[in-house]
């Protein structure tokens, strides 16, 4: 069970954040849409038909619209979760070359002139 979680922590936690946003955003927005109908002299609506209202996916898709937040937050977790058989998560029980220090390959032949020189 403990690998499971290690192995899929970048998707389990994208797929709970993703969740609990939704949930926010569909409480949130039937707060909003009732009020407005309140305003209006109409009687307010039940989370089904919220669910179903042209209001409510109107809001979703204009928040799904913040791709660059999401992106941001999806590369930083990439950072500290792994997702076995993802390319942007590397294996962390197999050495990677880009863990090796630099300093150590100086002599190796083909490594850039910076490489050799031990910096800029």
């Amino acid at each position: 069970m403990n690998t499971f979680f290690r192995n899929n922590g970048l998707s389990l936690v994208l797929g709970s954040l993703f969740a609990l946003f939704l949930f926010g955003q569909i409480i949130a927005g039937r707060l909003d849409y009732n009020e407005e109908r309140e305003q209006e002299g109409l009687a307010p609506v039940s989370f089904p038909a919220y669910l179903t209202s042209p209001h409510f996916m109107e809001a979703t898709t204009e928040n799904w619209e913040s791709e660059f937040l999401q992106m941001g937050a999806y590369v930083f977790l990439t950072i500290f979760l792994f997702q076995k058989g993802s390319s942007e998560s590397k294996d962390p029980d197999e050495k990677a070359p880009q863990d090796d220090d630099p300093r150590e390959l100086r002599d190796k032949p083909g490594v850039p002139w910076p490489v050799r020189r031990g910096g800029y």
